[in-house]
This record gives structure tokens, sequence and C-alpha cells, in this order.
């Protein structure tokens, strides 16, 4: 295999490959982007390209997030290369969406956060719109993992009824707003594109644990979207959770936000 043509440094380069098996030969092309050193001493860390979000273990360690499959890898901070581990959730997750070939959907990890040894990952709760109709799926990413992180084993749960929970809330008006005064139930709706440039889709984004040392169990989620309010888009929105730490992966209980107003 030979590969021919591009640009040497910073920029955008085309590489030509050629492969033969020296009777017959074809020919294909790779885009290719070289960014620029941020700063000095910058790390290059290899073997993933969609990560997400990370996790500080200490000042030697990290572990990434990515938002395309649902493996955890564990890089040093001080160090270039590739995971020194990888851990693949998929045996934990309870996996009931699969691609044609087997392989199961993303939960789609936007964010995470953590407390002592408990690390909590976020999905975007959004729908994987079907390219070219009005239908959506995606149950893996309507969930949030919990595990334990010691050296590099991990005890692990999964909640999926927080996205439930979080329309609830709205539509019943817990909030003492209104009811729908956010419009969470439309924006979850079928057939809504959680991308849509309006802002009117749902997608969670990050996740952040409220201040206090001895805060455990609160924290917030920030959305993509919907921007509210639903009339005049113009505005992001974070919701505090209060009982976050304590859900079980169950029905059985359900998520708690604050009766305050959302920060918008």
């Amino acid at each position: 295999m030979a590969a021919l043509g591009g640009t040497v440094g910073v920029g955008y380069s085309e590489i030509a490959i050629t492969v033969s098996d020296g009777v017959y030969s074809r020919r294909g092309f790779l885009a290719y982007a070289a960014s620029e050193q941020g700063r000095l001493g910058a790390k290059w860390h290899s073997g993933v390209s969609d990560s997400s979000t990370a996790i500080p273990i200490d000042a030697n360690w990290m572990i990434i997030g990515d938002d395309e499959n649902q493996v955890l890898r564990y890089y040093s901070r001080t160090r270039s290369g590739g995971p020194v581990a990888v851990k693949d959730m998929n045996p934990f997750l309870n996996i009931v969406d699969f691609y044609d070939d087997g392989t199961p959907r993303e939960v789609d990890i936007e964010g995470s956060t953590r407390v002592g040894n408990r690390i909590y990952w976020i999905g975007s709760h959004s729908r994987l719109q079907r390219p070219g109709t009005n239908q959506s799926r995606a149950p893996l990413r309507h969930r949030h993992l919990r595990h334990r992180h010691q050296l590099l084993q991990l005890k692990l749960r999964a909640h999926d009824f927080l996205k439930f929970d979080l329309v609830t809330w709205d539509s019943s008006n817990r909030h003492g707003k209104g009811a729908n005064y956010y419009g969470l139930a439309d924006s979850a709706a079928q057939g809504i594109d959680p991308k849509d440039r309006s802002g009117a889709g749902f997608n969670i984004e990050g996740l952040a644990m409220a201040p206090g040392l001895n805060n455990t169990t609160n924290l917030y989620i920030a959305f993509r979207a919907p921007l509210v309010p639903p009339t005049n888009r113009v505005n992001a929105l974070v919701i505090p959770v209060l009982n976050f730490g304590k859900l079980p992966p169950s029905a059985a209980a359900r998520a708690r936000r604050s009766s305050e107003r959302p920060s918008s």
C-alpha cells in the first residue's frame, strides 16, 4: 500500500492511498486535518476520536468517555499515547437496540461528574432521528450510569427513568410555574429532531455536582436543547436534581427536582 500526496504542517490535506495485489490496483482518498499544538508541553492521546467528557482520577490518571460507544478509556495525564486500560460497559447495560450488524447502538455519553470514588455518566437522552423520516428511537440514550472507581475495577449501575421524571416534573407543574412551562414533553416527543436549529429538541450535554463539601446527591443537568422559554428560545436550561446519587436502576425511585426555578 502506498500513500502519496498531501502537505506537511498544520492544516488540511487529502491523502491518496493506492492498494495493489500486483495485478489490480485501486486508489482512494482520505481527508486529513492536523491542528496546531495549543500550548507547550501538550499531551496527545490516541485511540479515541469522539471523546465527549473526562474525569480526572488524580494528578496522573483520567478516564475518558466517548459519545459513539460505551467504552471507558484510562489515560495517563502526564504522558502521550493510547489508553492504558479500557472497560466495555455494554455487558452491564441490558442492550436492547442494535445496528444491523449486531453492534449495540450508543448510549451517547455526553457528561460526567464525580463525588469521591463514585462517577456518574449521563447519556444525551435524545432521540436518534432516522434520516429521511420523522421516526426516531434511542432507548439506550435514555439513561445515566453510575460506577465506583477503584484502580481499574468497576461496579456499574444504570438508571433508565430520568427523562420520564424530568418531563413529568414539567408537565405536572411541580416547579410551580404552570404545566409544561418548559415544554419538555413536546421537546421529547417522537419525531422531534434533538438537534433542530430552533432549539426545540431534547438533548442533555453536561453534568456537574452542586457546590458543597458534604454534597453527595445534588447535581446540575445542563441541556443543549431545549432552549427556553418555548415562545422565545434564547436561554440555556440547567435543572438541579436533588437526589441523583440515590436513584436505583428501577422505576420505584424517581428523580426529585428542585422546586426553585431552573437556571436559564
